[in-house]
Formats: structure tokens, sequence, C-alpha cells
């Protein structure tokens, strides 16, 4: 666990990037260390790997990024995107794209053009990142996928021999 306070790390925040952490952001947040901020320029969001949780919040941030470009999908990712580290503290600071849905929906005068826009925006995303293949590598994830539930969750459930057929599937 690290010996960094929360104060040391906005501390460094301010002094080498100029950005201020302010209100921090609880809604659909699984971890406590994550905040509005601002560098004078833009407005941002700065996640503060703490807590093994949290270190993993930002870990799954990271490998979630790196698959949208992946598949195309470069153009949705926060601007700016920046990992850094304070000493062992993983930090990503990232574009504050506003409210989520859920607070846009209910502050909006007409929420019927966040949901229309919202589909609009869906179908582009839809187009750019659809790849045309055989299926087979995502089967093959699908299967890994349901195996490993089987065995974590179901494995008094689901009969030894079935989930050796299926491993075994070609």
């Amino acid at each position: 666990m690290p010996t960094q306070t929360l104060s040391e790390i906005r501390e460094f925040l301010l002094k080498s990037h100029h950005m201020v952490c302010g209100e921090a952001l609880t809604l659909g947040n699984v971890v406590n260390t994550i905040f509005r901020a601002n560098d004078e320029r833009r407005n941002l969001v700065v996640k503060i790997g703490l807590t093994d949780r949290a270190v993993s919040e930002i870990e799954m941030n990271k490998e979630g990024y790196k698959n949208m470009l992946a598949i195309g999908a470069g153009r949705l990712l926060p601007d700016p995107l920046i990992y850094l580290q304070f000493q062992e503290v993983p930090i990503i600071i990232m574009e504050d794209c506003g409210p989520d849905f859920w607070h846009a929906v209910r502050a909006a005068a007409d929420p019927q053009n966040l949901y229309r826009e919202l589909t609009i925006d869906m179908e582009s995303i839809y187009t750019t990142t659809r790849h045309r293949g055989d299926g087979r590598s995502y089967l093959d994830s699908l299967r890994q996928r349901l195996l490993r539930q089987y065995r974590q969750h179901l494995v008094e459930l689901v009969e030894t021999d079935l989930m050796d057929r299926l491993q075994n599937l070609p």
C-alpha cells in the first residue's frame, strides 16, 4: 500500500502540471479518489491509485482504452489522456466529458434530444468499429470466458465432463 497521502499527490499535480483537484466524483465510481480538476485551460478528471481497488480501476481503464484503439475507436478516447506516476502511485488524467448520462437526462429541458443524439452517435461508432471476420476468435474468447465463469462460480452445478467437452471443442 502506498505511503503517499492524497494531499501530497494533489501538491505534486499542482506543482508539476498546474492542476487543481476539486470535488470528488462518486456516482458510478467504485473508488473514492476520482476528482474533477482543471489546469487553467480545461476541465479534467483525475483518478488516483491510492488503494488496490483504485490501482485496479486505473489498469482496467488503460486496458479498455488500449482495446478501443485496437478496434478503431480512438476518436472516442478522452483528450487529453495522460498516465502519470507519483512515486509508486498510478494516476490517470483525462478530459472531463461533462455529466454522466443519468444526470444529463435529468437536467435537460428536452431529454429526448439526448437519447436521439446517443443513438445517432452509436450508429457511427458501430460503423467505424465493425470488423468482418469468420467469428472464430470471438467465439474462442467467449468460450474461455464461459469456462472461467463455470469454474469460478458454477463448479458445483456444471458437470466436469461438460466443461471438458466445451474446452476441447475444435
